[in-house]
């Protein structure tokens, strides 16, 4: 497949700019994959579809307030979105080597200052907007907390704009930019974040920080439905997929085979795997909450009949589209996704194409809202 077949139109006013105040008030549209059929719910309704037995896999992951604003020398404004911490600034005992050579990087009037042992400094990958004019060695001001000095280590990375910027400041860093920074909303949410959406683009199981964008399918949970779900006898599981550039990345390549994915890093507990392989020897149903599970529990599933999953904690690049065969999940829960984005592609490769089309037509007519705060379905 390619990648102009995973295009389609939305009217611009079905893109959901705001969340529910009442999360299980979203709409959820079941789509059988056995016979094809589609029924319009809320999502509250999706406990009359759980069985007695099944296995239901939550992303754990939460997001950070990694979009920072800043100004260059110029006054010019950027926008930074923080990706991920370097080793450099999580394992100093480790990467003496990598500190010399990011300190030879930097011009000779700074590079006194950083040895300064008053100074507490953070290395972070980020994207930067705009990147192109932004050169290597500037320093970024920021008007939220005048001691902050971020220094770009590197030229722009022209295929993806990332970046790596030195935080710098007489105190704890972190602290600083967890004050200054604001929820990353998508771009297709027209309007600034405001002090609500730090509760409701957070899922509510939400619980090791680290994500840059929620695991959307999981905001439509909140704790009494969970209940609900655990009172039929269901099990509910975690798994921890830190939600990045990869997530969100654009596919540039009309040959969906020349897309690489970028890293994002995972976690799944000897005892989850443990639970998990036990149910599906048992023949129970795994469902995954969101791209985000489906792609953990793919990656670690091993190449065995019947597949299990193994305990791991590492780096995923996993691309999923049609056709992949899918070893682990059973059921999928899944909000709607941009045109010609991985997420589609993967929805679109477990779905099935010509359904999942189907499908997001019959979407756009009954208008459910789409994308991030939108709506969501359960695909059996």
């Amino acid at each position: 497949m390619k990648l102009s077949d995973f295009d389609y139109t939305l009217p611009k006013e079905l893109i959901a700019q705001n969340a529910l105040s009442k999360r299980t008030e979203a709409r959820l549209l079941i789509l059988n994959r056995e016979s094809g059929a589609m029924e319009h719910h809320a999502f509250q309704d999706i406990v009359d579809y759980f069985e007695k037995g099944d296995v239901l896999v939550l992303n754990d992951t939460k997001v950070l307030p990694a979009r920072i604003f800043a100004k260059r020398k110029t006054g010019a404004k950027i926008e930074i979105l923080l990706l991920k911490q370097s080793d450099a600034s999580c394992h100093p005992e480790r990467s003496e080597g990598s500190k010399t050579e990011i300190l030879r990087s930097l011009p000779a009037g700074r590079q006194g200052a950083q040895n300064d042992k008053l100074f507490h400094d953070d290395i972070w990958t980020a994207l930067i907007k705009p990147s192109g004019r932004v050169r290597l060695g500037e320093e970024l001001i920021f008007s939220d907390d005048s001691t902050l000095v971020g220094t770009v280590l590197d030229s722009p990375d022209h295929q993806t704009g990332i970046r790596q910027i030195k935080f710098s400041a007489p105190k704890d860093v972190q602290s600083i930019l967890s004050r200054i920074g604001h929820i990353p909303l998508p771009p297709y949410i027209d309007r600034p974040d405001a002090l609500i959406d730090r509760e409701l683009y957070q899922t509510v199981f939400a619980k090791r920080p680290g994500a840059v964008a929620s695991p959307t399918a999981g905001l439509h949970f909140d704790e009494e439905l969970l209940r609900k779900i655990e009172a039929k006898g269901v099990e509910i599981l975690f798994v921890t997929l830190h939600v990045s550039y990869g997530t969100f990345q654009p596919v540039a390549s009309e040959d969906l085979t020349q897309h690489q994915m970028y890293q994002e890093y995972f976690e799944i507990s000897d005892e989850t795997a443990e639970r998990i392989n036990f149910a599906k020897a048992d023949g129970r149903r795994i469902i995954a909450c969101g791209t985000t599970v489906v792609r953990t529990l793919e990656s670690v599933a091993t190449n065995s009949i019947p597949s299990e999953v193994e305990a791991k904690q590492g780096i995923t690049q996993l691309f999923i589209y049609p056709p992949y065969e899918f070893k682990i999940v059973d059921s999928m829960i899944t909000n709607f996704h941009l045109p010609r984005t991985t997420l589609l592609m993967l929805t679109g490769a477990f779905c099935g194409y010509d359904f999942l089309m189907q499908a997001y037509l019959e979407a756009i007519e009954k208008k459910y809202r789409f994308y991030s705060y939108g709506d969501a379905m359960f695909i059996l």
